[in-house]
């Protein structure tokens, strides 16, 4: 018997928008797989790992390596914040075995009759992983709700929340590729109910 196809999906939004909790969400209320990339990324860059040799050889004459092995990541983004060929040369090491696993996992994960598997990016369309998964949605909020957030969570500065948003794609541009927006400037309950209707329409469209 063949398996229901499992339903791939981006998860995209700026800074502070609330990616991380409505994954948490999708995780605790459906028969969803959930991934964040960064996360994936800091397991797969740690010591010992092939994308940390990698590193280790693009990145020998740069100070950015702890005494255990692992990457000194504060030291490593600031070098590479305004050298674009050295975040490039980062990427390049990175971005193919995040996405190797990632569809390795996906297949793993449909065969074991997995509906739904979630891939959390800020960058998923900067990246041009958009084009791997079925649809993108994006978790929204006001920039006055996110700047608030990054202040009380991060404890980030003015200056460096304005860098971020400016580094990052506006609603415009991401409604260019996204199908679904999940509502996350409000309470819970609200962002909840934005998730579950994403999630209804997507289950009639099979």
């Amino acid at each position: 018997m063949t398996p229901n196809k499992m339903h791939f999906i981006g998860l995209t939004g700026g800074v502070g928008s609330g990616k991380s909790v409505c994954l948490r969400y999708l995780s605790d209320k459906y028969n969803a797989a959930v991934l964040s990339t960064d996360d994936l990324a800091r397991k797969l860059s740690d010591a010992g790992e092939p994308v940390n040799e990698k590193i280790h050889e693009r990145f020998r004459d740069y100070d950015v390596f702890l005494p255990d092995g692992n990457m000194d990541r504060p030291a490593m983004a600031k070098l590479i914040m305004n050298d674009r060929d050295l975040r490039t040369a980062l990427d390049d090491i990175i971005h193919p075995a995040v996405i190797e696993k990632i569809m390795g996992l996906r297949d793993i994960l449909e065969a074991d009759g997995r509906e739904f598997f979630f891939v959390e990016s800020a960058i998923l369309i900067e990246s041009g992983f958009f084009r791997n998964v079925d649809e993108s949605w994006l978790v929204y909020a006001p920039v006055e709700i996110r700047r608030a957030r990054l202040k009380e969570t991060r404890g980030y500065s003015d200056q460096r929340i304005d860098a971020m948003l400016k580094a990052q794609l506006s609603y415009d541009d991401y409604l260019k590729y996204c199908s679904e927006v999940i509502k996350n400037g409000g309470s819970v309950e609200e962002m909840q109910e934005s998730v579950d209707r994403a999630i209804e329409h997507l289950r009639r469209s099979k």
